[in-house]
């Protein structure tokens, strides 16, 4: 059996092995122009009639190295063409500041995403092998990182799949040797500044020479064991969630804090973890600081909150954790002053539209819900303020006679302390008119000797639809090129 036979057996085995792809699908393949994503294009053109794929390749120039880039481009578009695999390419800028590495990883999964939205394909493979996972195990060491980061990349993560981690370096560049594939190289690769690079090309080698010329396999082995505990810990936390989970809607989810006391800390970060990912769709940015800020609230009193990435709040009430899409809001929010004249404005995530006239609508009593309320023009001032709540707040809620604290009035209600500041409050110049979304003021409500009426009307920007006529496709814009 030839070497090109033998790796593309010891690749259908590894396929099998962690089940990356099954008969039939659309996988995308992320073409660099370099040895293993060219191996990878190679192997995968073979596969293609053995298991039926469909393929599609993306190539993404990143314009830093001038005409070494562009002549990338041209050899991918020549090599997919030489193999009859269709190419999407696409150029992208990123600021030259700082943080290069991860502007360009950024922007590669976005247009990865977006393709594989766009063409309705199962996974984008990417063509990491076994040195690569060597250099990302060790880096997750120096950053302190858990045993997710321990289990290094993962063959199988979501839409993402990496095929090639059966494969070492060497065996990649002999592969393509025996069979005279060309392939590029990129120079900046060599810059050992870069701290991936320095681990590639100064790390490694000294530990390969100078402790363990197997350690590549050995560390491979290694994060394979890792991410079997992980798998275990994390299927282990799935089954407290059982246990711990009070009740869940589709943007939050409530745990019992006296279910996850009893639970090891290592336990407890896994199940808020998996909570986190039920709410955002992802783990990342959910870290061991992260999780220390949450068994801070364990031992507070009353209702306290924290606020974690991508809009995720974590309350504590009385014996509950609630992990919720809450933002925190902004202390130092302005006032909005409303004249006479105006009819629509915008507070935090709330849209006001307000109507004045003379003779109301038959309808209004019965449409009428928390979102909308009619008051009596006549004994409002203006002009109009929305505001948060100020300490010393009272009105005479609609029904009742008497002054109440806004305080002792959302008590009452049962409202969360967390929510009580994103509660906007519509005052005139005199009076609170609403607390919105609860009650209006009773001194401005309507009675029979009403002749002008004023019509507020609030809807939620975030949960508005963008308008379809926005929208369009940029597929022919200068820094795009397709190739179908």
């Amino acid at each position: 059996m030839s070497e090109s036979d033998i790796m593309l057996k010891q690749l259908e085995k590894y396929i099998s092995c962690e089940q990356l792809v099954k008969s039939g699908d659309k996988v995308l393949l992320a073409i660099s122009g370099g040895p293993d994503s060219i191996a990878m294009l190679v192997l995968f053109f073979r596969l293609r009639s053995i298991m039926n794929l469909s393929l599609l390749a993306v190539h993404v120039n990143h314009q830093l190295r001038g005409a070494e880039s562009d002549a990338d481009e041209q050899f991918v578009q020549d090599r997919c063409r030489h193999y009859n695999v269709p190419l999407i390419t696409r150029k992208i800028k990123l600021a030259k500041e700082s943080d290069l590495e991860n502007q360009a990883r950024i922007k590669r999964f976005e247009i990865f995403e977006h393709l594989l939205d766009c063409y309705q394909f199962r996974y984008v493979a990417l063509a990491h092998h076994k040195n690569d996972q060597a250099e990302t195990v060790l880096m997750n060491i120096f950053r302190g990182t858990g045993l997710r980061g321990l289990a290094g990349i993962k063959p199988k993560n979501g839409r993402i799949i990496h095929p090639l981690l059966c494969f070492d370096r060497d065996q990649i560049l002999h592969y393509l040797a025996a069979g005279s594939i060309p392939y590029r190289l990129d120079r900046s690769n060599e810059d050992s500044h870069y701290r991936r690079n320095h681990i590639r090309n100064v790390t490694i080698p000294e530990i390969i020479s100078g402790y363990n010329p197997d350690f590549i396999n050995k560390i491979n082995e290694q994060a394979n064991i890792m991410r079997e505990a992980d798998a275990l810990i994390h299927a282990l936390a799935l089954t407290h969630l059982k246990k711990l989970i009070i009740d869940q809607g589709g943007d939050f989810v409530s745990i019992s804090i006296i279910h996850l006391r009893e639970l090891k800390p290592l336990e407890q970060f896994y199940c808020c973890r998996e909570v986190y990912r039920q709410l955002t769709g992802s783990e990342q940015d959910f870290y061991r600081k992260t999780m220390l800020s949450i068994s801070q609230l364990y031992t507070s009193e009353g209702s306290k909150i924290v606020q974690l990435k991508k809009n995720v709040a974590v309350i504590r009430q009385y014996e509950q954790l609630v992990f919720t899409h809450v933002e925190i809001p902004d202390e130092n929010v302005q006032p909005v002053v409303i004249d006479e004249d105006r009819s629509r404005l915008v507070f935090r995530n709330f849209r006001f539209f307000i109507r004045r006239v003379k003779i109301l609508p038959k309808h209004a009593w019965e449409d009428r819900d928390k979102r909308e309320i009619v008051l009596d023009e006549g004994k409002v001032i203006y002009p109009l303020t929305i505001r948060q709540r100020m300490d010393g707040d009272r009105f005479i809620p609609f029904g009742m006679r008497g002054i109440k604290k806004l305080k002792d009035f959302f008590i009452d209600e049962k409202v969360p302390k967390f929510d009580r500041d994103s509660i906007p409050i519509l005052c005139d110049s005199a009076k609170i008119l609403w607390v919105v979304g609860h009650r209006s003021d009773h001194r401005a409500s309507v009675t029979e000797a009403t002749n002008r009426y004023l019509i507020i009307r609030y809807e939620m920007i975030s949960t508005v639809r963008k308008r379809a006529a926005n929208r369009r496709i940029s597929q022919g814009d200068k820094d795009e090129y397709y190739e179908l």
